[in-house]
């Protein structure tokens, strides 16, 4: 699984992201995770959840894996310091008004670069997949897949 994750992760970033051309992205397996995929300020990894990762299609891991490589760009426009202040407010102090704006700028991002209609669908699949608990939390950090929806067509592409 890791093998073709790894493969899909390069098709995507050479034929949409060509800022990251040339950046060796590890594909890591991390069971334990609540969401499908995440990714830090600090390496060049995507770690995944197996069991999320094995309940989507292939056109949500494309959408999921575009949201994530825009988080990449977000990252490499912000030095050393802003990372550490990025980490401490979202991976330390749990700040969801931070994630929130992270998460819905890497939307729109992804938006532009054609994820959209694709990123509804993975969105809807990690709705379905998260618990009552999880799908409230999803809701005031994320775009619903009806505010997607809504925003495509808006969001000017590139």
């Amino acid at each position: 699984m890791t093998m073709e994750l790894e493969d899909l992760v390069l098709d995507i970033q050479n034929n949409y992201f060509p800022e990251l051309k040339g950046i060796a992205i590890e594909v890591v397996p991390k069971p334990k995770l609540s969401a499908t995929m995440e990714v830090s300020p600090f390496s060049a990894k995507i770690r995944f959840n197996p069991e999320r990762v094995e309940k989507c299609g292939e056109e949500e891991l494309w959408a999921t894996i575009g949201h994530e490589l825009c988080h990449f760009l977000q990252f490499r426009r912000i030095g050393i310091f802003q990372k550490l202040a990025l980490y401490l407010r979202v991976g330390i102090l749990n700040n969801l008004d931070c994630l929130s704006r992270l998460e819905k700028e890497a939307d729109l991002m992804a938006i532009d670069r054609g994820f959209g209609n694709a990123l509804v669908k993975a969105r809807r699949k990690a709705d379905e997949l998260s618990s009552a608990e999880v799908l409230a939390k999803r809701r005031k950090i994320y775009y619903s897949p009806t505010e997607l929806e809504k925003l495509i067509g808006r969001v000017k592409r590139i």
